[in-house]
């Protein structure tokens, strides 16, 4: 246990925690705060002094109301449907758990309220109107995630992590902005349900009077963070805590180290030092794009990216996919967890596999394990091992779990999102210290391996509904792969008939080398929600029903039948081109119709096909093509 100045000075204390470079809070044993400093009420944004500022005051009837959510309900200070009836607007528009972008009076009647749903699935929504001679600009961008409202092109902009709401309050009388949110808002008492219920919220900006804390329980200021509320337990039961996590408190990213304070054998509090680690993210992502885009500047001098051997395996051209593999290859020469993401079928355990044949622990084991797959009751043992009777019908040798498995190589955790909430925080301690106990153990056993982890799941709406943890996610997401579905990347297609159809035909036992041009015209305008998998499938499937040595449209699904509208078409595959035939004729097809699209500019057809200049003449020459 750590030893702690008996406190009997605060002021002292507080002074001298000021003058540090990291945020400093210390409590005592049941919670409520002695010293918080100037750089913690920074990080999280208790300081008022941000902004252009305003008085304090409170919502009155006429005043304009402008609010950006991004899930209603979720971390806005629990708005409800019905919240919206003050502003004019019929709660029946929006529900819980959707975006919206809202603009009301205070007082208004019901349908004189606007409003704009903002989708999941939708990356940018924006709404623009006018209010009394003044220009007003809401803005959700999902990409960027950035929330921002512009009054006459002042701009009030707030960025959030997974959930939040952002309000602008315009009077009703001097048509000025007399409240804006702002970072902090839940630690300052000022959350949006709350003030649009008639309570009073506090001055902003550089004269605004910071708000006294010490003798408040740091619960009230934080009171959904799960590293204070154990803080706080570990105190009142006189347990000591001696821990370093990266995690999101009150939408910043930072390093907490926590530690107990002792006075002789007896704990009197606890000391947390935060270090507020969003300009390292935010250079961490700098340099990666900025490293992508030299990259990608290469590849255009030098021609086109070749896949590195350890990829051979992961088939396409398309520059989207061709960029998620250039990154895994990068990614691959680090120790670092991957988190890998995309729709089921995608390919991600091509992914895991080629990071790790790419990585100096390709000479160690790769283990996988689909979480999802497992019974929860058996996953445990599974990835964690038993010593000898550790539970009835255990093995009297007992068992190694997964994670020894891989020690010195590469565990891939497949659909992670399944992972119960349990397991989640024993894969979390895992990750911080790289030691593991066995079922039945007593004894700590050190690791030496790296974690790839995947999911189809969307981590961040588990997240909002409090099904995944927030830290764990944060340790994952160290460097996250998103591999595109093969609906965005219908361009790779070709080459992916290529790749399986050999295989595929050698496993069946048929000889079966090509598939029909009117086959392949559908496959083409099929979208393919199963993606790689369920062509992997429908190959297979035509390989069987064929009765030459060519997969005929026919032989498709009948959700790929239903795409078929060409007349005559079964004469034209009755002539039974070769896959490379039907290759070259939609090869010749695309080139053609680009340079109809273009008026016959070679350069902007060059473009639109994403292909150098001199590869689109090479290619017109080889078809006959002469477009004038």
């Amino acid at each position: 246990m750590e030893q702690a100045w008996n406190g009997d000075n605060p002021d002292l204390l507080a002074m001298v925690a000021n003058h540090l470079e990291e945020g400093v809070i210390v409590v005592d044993r049941e919670g409520h705060i002695i010293v918080y400093n100037n750089v913690a009420r920074s990080i999280f944004g208790i300081d008022p002094r941000v902004g252009p500022g305003h008085s304090p005051g409170q919502l009155m009837p006429g005043d304009l109301v402008l609010i950006i959510d991004n899930a209603l309900g979720e971390d806005d200070g629990q708005l409800e449907p019905n919240s919206l009836n003050i502003l004019g607007i019929y709660p029946g528009d929006v529900k819980k758990g959707q975006g919206f972008l809202a603009m009301g009076e205070f007082g208004a009647r019901t349908g004189e309220g606007c409003i704009e749903l903002a989708p999941r699935e939708q990356m940018q929504t924006h709404f623009q109107s006018e209010w009394r001679g003044r220009s007003v600009e809401l803005l959700l961008d999902r990409a960027r995630k950035l929330m921002n409202i512009t009054i006459d092109r002042k701009q009030f902009p707030y960025e959030y992590k997974v959930a939040a709401g952002h309000m602008v309050i315009l009077d009703g009388e001097t048509r000025e902005v007399k409240f804006y949110q702002a970072r902090g808002y839940t630690a300052r008492g000022e959350d949006m349900g709350d003030i649009l219920k008639g309570k009073r919220f506090g001055a902003k900006g550089p004269t605004a009077p910071v708000p006294h804390l010490r003798g408040r329980n740091l619960r009230e200021i934080h009171p959904q963070n799960e590293e204070i509320v154990q803080l706080i337990q570990y105190l009142q039961q006189k347990k000591e805590i001696n821990s370093q996590v990266e995690y999101e408190l009150n939408g910043v990213p930072v390093r907490c180290r926590t530690r107990t304070l002792a006075s002789g054998d007896d704990i009197v509090g606890g000391l947390l030092l935060i270090e507020d680690i969003s300009e390292l993210k935010n250079l961490s992502s700098e340099r990666d794009r900025a490293l992508a885009t030299v990259r990608s500047l290469e590849d255009r001098l030098t021609g086109d990216y070749q896949k590195p051997r350890e990829f051979s395996k992961i088939v396409g051209h398309n520059p989207e996919f061709l960029n998620v593999v250039r990154m895994a290859d990068r990614a691959a020469r680090s120790n670092s967890t991957i988190l890998l993401l995309g729709e089921s079928g995608t390919g991600k355990g091509l992914f895991a596999r080629g990071v790790h044949d790419a990585s100096n622990r390709k000479d160690g084991p790769f283990v996988q394990v689909n979480c999802a797959a497992i019974p929860e009751s058996l996953l445990e043992s599974e990835l964690f091992g038993y010593q000898d009777g550790a539970f009835t019908g255990a093995k009297k040798s007992g068992k190694l779990g997964k994670f020894e498995m891989a020690n010195k190589g590469t565990l891939f955790l497949d659909e992670i999102g399944d992972l119960s909430l349990s397991l989640q925080a024993k894969l979390l301690h895992v990750l911080q210290d790289q030691t593991i106990q066995r079922l039945g153990g007593v004894e700590p056993i050190e690791l030496d391996i790296r974690i790839i982890a995947a999911t189809n799941q969307n981590l961040e709406e588990a997240m909002m509904k409090k099904e995944f943890r927030e830290d764990l996610y944060y340790r994952l997401n160290i460097i996250s792969l998103i591999i595109p579905p093969l609906r965005r990347r219908k361009d790779d297609i070709l080459d992916l008939i290529r790749f399986l159809l050999p295989k595929l035909a050698t496993k069946v036992g048929k000889d079966v080398t090509g598939v029909s041009d009117e086959a392949l015209r559908l496959m083409l305008n099929y979208d393919w929600p199963g993606n790689i998998r369920e062509l992997e499938n429908v190959l297979e499937r035509g390989i069987n029903l064929a009765e030459g040595n060519i997969i005929l449209s026919s032989y498709l699904p009948h959700t790929l039948q239903a795409e078929k509208d060409e007349v005559g078409a079964e004469k034209a595959e009755e002539l039974g081109l070769s896959l490379d035939q039907s290759v070259e004729e939609a090869e010749k097809r695309a080139i053609i119709q680009a340079l109809h699209k273009t008026g016959g500019n070679r350069t902007e057809a060059a473009r639109h096909l994403k292909v150098a200049r001199t590869t689109l003449y090479n290619k017109m020459q080889r078809h006959g093509i002469n477009y004038n």
